[in-house]
């Protein structure tokens, strides 16, 4: 810990967050707060505020936690902040329990209506309890999120028709309906065991992220030119012999780079010679990067008639993140153009910033792709590179297609084709024509083979700014409540 506690902030029905709020009274480090919502579909709303749209009235939060999956999928529409670690309360058979035991008279309990968990849960938990059990109608939608009134509907059918007697439901929306219509029913809301274990898987993955959040940045960023793409430095003089010219674009430069680090938070070092360093920290990159989404600087530099590559590196320490940034500077150089690369701890580069990013490994120790790369006659990390680029192509492609996604020329990406079609992972399905002038053009598709194991991880199509869901505990499953 760092001196303050973790932030969650708990998305739920009123009495549900208050249960979470009481839970994380006994955990050191942590501060939990309630976002509690009377109707399910204002839960967006409410996890837009925890992820930093509150205003200056609400500090964003460090994690977020909602009481359950229905409630998660409408807050965060399937895309959790991947700065936040996001989560919601997993089902577990200890929901029945209680509800179980609340009832008094235990024969309605014979014949019951049940949604959101499995069946088997419930009989395995009904022969615990040494409960009888005469029949049991479940409810199976295609939707992954049905209406609440298509599911009392079905909890309504089953008591009319007599397939039921009691309603076991872990919507409250649903329950609401139910007792409104008078229907004997239990609300299953998870216990206080579940919500403590989600709160420590929570409180765990934001210890983490922040630790990661607070590893050094290192920046290095080399003027190409002086407008005409000649990628002469900016401290040079000029193409028509001016000294004046060069030093009024490195001192617009600076101030674009100053401006910029500014809102990193950070600290900028010129060199004088149109080289400059910069430092700050990985969260406040990421989040002025959109998570490596964009660097808006690249652009800001082209307008005034800058070409500029960057190299950021990302380490424990600053000797660490010096070597990833020297390492991405260089890839940033070898394609010419402005252009941003970043360098992770774990050896995995991305880049250019931008939306179509590669990311791959140049480090790789996988046998299988080792070896590809030898018979293939290519770097591993060239291979990983194509790779990548392929994963994001779509149907058939051509060389002139390759080319602009590895920075590469045409040239060379006939070459790396060439190799690729050999090693049998793409395949020549056609030709185009080129014009009135010229040979047709080669078209390809990906191959049916199987990637090497390193090289169809780093082919997996890769978007900036989506970061991983942490959803501590989640069972794959769409049972739950809001």
């Amino acid at each position: 810990m760092d001196g303050y506690p973790i932030r969650v902030a708990v998305i739920g029905p009123a009495d549900l967050t208050a249960d979470v709020v009481d839970a994380g009274r006994g955990f050191n480090g942590l501060e939990v707060w309630a976002l509690p919502y009377e109707r399910v579909d204002q839960a967006a709303e409410l996890y837009a505020k925890a992820c930093g749209g509150g205003g200056a009235e609400m500090a964003p939060a460090d994690a977020a936690l909602f009481t359950g999956p229905i409630g998660y999928r409408r807050g965060t529409r399937g895309e959790p902040v991947a700065a936040v670690p996001t989560a919601y309360v997993p089902y577990s058979p200890l929901w029945l329990y209680a509800p179980l035991f609340a009832v008094a008279d235990r024969g309605p309990l014979r014949r019951v209506s049940l949604d959101s968990l499995d069946r088997g849960v419930l009989e395995a938990t009904y022969r615990e309890l040494e409960l009888p059990l005469e029949a049991v109608e479940v409810y199976e939608s295609p939707a992954d999120d049905p209406s609440a009134d298509e599911v009392a509907a079905f909890h309504l059918r089953a008591m009319e028709e007599g397939r039921s007697t009691h309603a076991l439901t872990c919507v409250l929306s649903v329950y609401r309906l139910l007792r409104a219509a008078g229907v004997p029913c239990s609300w299953l809301v998870p216990s206080r065991v579940a919500l403590e274990e989600a709160l420590e898987k929570l409180l765990y993955v934001a210890e983490g992220v922040r630790a990661r959040g607070a590893q050094i940045v290192v920046g290095l960023v080399r003027l190409r030119g002086n407008g005409n793409g000649n990628g002469n430095g900016a401290g040079h003089a000029a193409d028509d012999g001016s000294p004046f010219k060069a030093a009024r674009l490195r001192l617009k430069a600076h101030e674009l780079l100053l401006s910029q680090v500014e809102e990193f938070d950070g600290h900028l070092v010129d060199s004088g010679s149109g080289d400059f360093q910069f430092f700050t920290t990985r969260a406040q990159f990421e989040k002025t990067t959109g998570l490596y989404s964009h660097w808006p600087l690249v652009e800001k530099l082209v307008r005034a008639g800058l070409e500029m590559s960057a190299g950021v590196g990302l380490g424990a320490t600053a000797g660490e993140a010096g070597v990833n940034a020297r390492a991405a500077l260089d890839e940033a150089l070898r394609g010419g153009g402005s252009a941003c690369f970043v360098m992770l701890e774990n050896k995995r580069l991305i880049g250019p910033l931008g939306p179509g990013a590669l990311a791959y490994h140049v480090r790789n120790t996988d046998r299988i792709l080792v070896e590809t790369a030898g018979e293939l006659g290519t770097a591993v990390a060239s291979l990983q590179r194509a790779m990548a680029a392929l994963g994001g192509m779509a149907g058939e492609f051509t060389a002139r297609d390759l080319a602009p996604r590895l920075r590469v020329g045409l040239r060379t990406a006939h070459r790396v084709l060439r190799k690729l079609r050999e090693a049998g992972y793409v395949v020549e399905v056609g030709q185009e024509s080129a014009g009135t002038r010229g040979r047709p053009r080669r078209v390809f598709r990906l191959g049916l083979g199987e990637l090497p194991s390193r090289a169809a991880e780093a082919a997996a199509t890769y978007r900036p700014g989506n970061g991983q869901r942490i959803n501590p505990g989640a069972n794959g499953e769409g049972g739950g409540r809001a």
